[in-house]
């Protein structure tokens, strides 16, 4: 099958929608499909190899639903309607990919088109237009896919009369855990110290200040341990610097988090971009905390339950699905669930290999990736629509 996938973001950059979009396409290609993606400029300067047997189409474009879409729109509408596709996949309903493509969905009539999202971004009152607009262009897909069943918001497929949405996990490369640690603990000067670790870009909405305070908590019972923000910052692009090629101004909540850092407060700043660091550390850390105040079907908790490596996260998403970790509502909650993991080393243990079970039954990306081909070889529900 000739196959695109359209995304705002793709390898080597490191957000959660651009590690989904790489290990599905590059799962496609292997199993011999005609694999396309249509993304967005690569922020990050990395020099890295091309993903094997797919073609990637960047398109210099930027913005979402709520503040606006710039660049190369006809180009990339262009690319995404015209193509001899024998499906499309769309990953998310907020970015600028799915603003621009909400009203020439009917263009694609004669291609199965599937839309990967979650409802829970949808309540959030920014997005109230933008859920109208969406609600009545689903109506002109094939399939919608949501990332689990407690983000289904069936009040919203009634709203807008659409046929249920299909339920298929996020997945892990599992052959990536299974690669032997790269001894962070002592290239990052951390040796046997409790390592508390979040992994994170610098965006104000994954909440780095819980970190910091929650790190803080600990230390006061443990002053031992350290915790380490592993992510990159953004560019500032809200101000349009970027395009003036001030590249050296960052975004997002780099710089509260590089003073926090220089405040002494015990924990460190990493901003590594191989992906290869980022598995070692969620290995060799004693836990994982994710702070976000939003999230879908975080990946970084499934890495986290691939890597043996007990999480607590706070209550966003899907993460109550999961096991291998505590969910929390505060940073006191977060920090006592720390401690007791810390002084508990067995009970650490117990919940890795809980987490590590429950991700090689159910959430490798072989078994997300046939789920998908089987989506693309069904019957359209369009048709089952009142």
């Amino acid at each position: 099958m000739r196959l695109l996938h359209v995304s705002r973001d793709y390898y080597p950059d490191t957000s959660g929608v651009a590690e989904v979009t790489y290990q599905m396409t590059a799962e496609l290609a292997r199993r011999g499909h005609d694999v396309w993606v249509a993304t967005g400029p690569q922020l990050h300067p990395l020099q890295s190899p091309p993903t094997p047997g797919v073609q990637v189409r960047r398109f210099d474009v930027s913005g979402d639903c709520r503040v606006g879409v710039r660049g190369d729109v006809p180009g990339f509408v262009d690319f995404v309607v015209s193509g001899n596709w024998d499906a499309v996949t769309i990953h998310d309903v907020v970015g600028w990919p799915i603003t621009l493509l909400l009203p020439h969905l009917q263009r694609l009539s004669g291609v199965k088109v599937t839309v990967n999202h979650s409802d829970a971004l949808l309540q959030h009152p920014a997005y109230r237009r933008h859920r109208q607009e969406l609600g009545a262009a689903l109506r002109n897909v094939d399939h919608t896919v949501v990332l689990s069943h407690s983000l289904l918001n069936e009040e919203f497929y009634r709203e807008f009369n659409l046929a249920p949405a299909v339920v298929i996990p996020n997945g892990v490369d599992l052959e990536q855990w299974a690669a032997p640690p790269s001894d962070l603990r002592k290239a990052w000067g951390i040796g046997d110290r409790p390592w508390l670790l979040t992994v994170s870009n610098h965006s104000g909405v994954k909440r780095h200040d819980r970190f910091f305070r929650a790190v803080t908590l600990v230390r006061d019972a443990i002053p031992e341990a350290i915790g380490t923000v592993l992510g990159r910052s953004h560019y500032a692009s809200r101000f349009g610097l970027s395009k003036l090629g001030i590249r050296g101004v960052r975004g997002g909540c780099w710089y509260r988090c590089k003073f926090a850092e220089l405040t002494g407060r015990g924990v460190s700043l990493q901003s590594s971009g191989t992906r290869a660091d980022a598995i070692s550390a969620i290995r060799e850390a004693d836990i994982l905390f994710l702070t976000s105040d939003s999230e879908a079907s975080p990946l970084v908790i499934l890495e986290s339950m691939a890597a043996g490596t007990p999480w607590i996260s706070w209550d966003v998403g899907c993460v109550r699905d999961h096991v291998g970790g505590i969910v929390v509502n505060s940073c006191h909650e977060m920090a006592e669930a720390a401690k007791s993991l810390i002084e508990n080393p067995e009970y650490r243990k117990e919940l890795g290999a809980e987490g590590k079970r429950r991700v090689q039954e159910k959430h490798s990306w072989q078994q997300v990736v046939t789920a998908y081909e089987q989506l693309y070889s069904s019957p359209s529900v369009r048709a089952e629509r009142i």
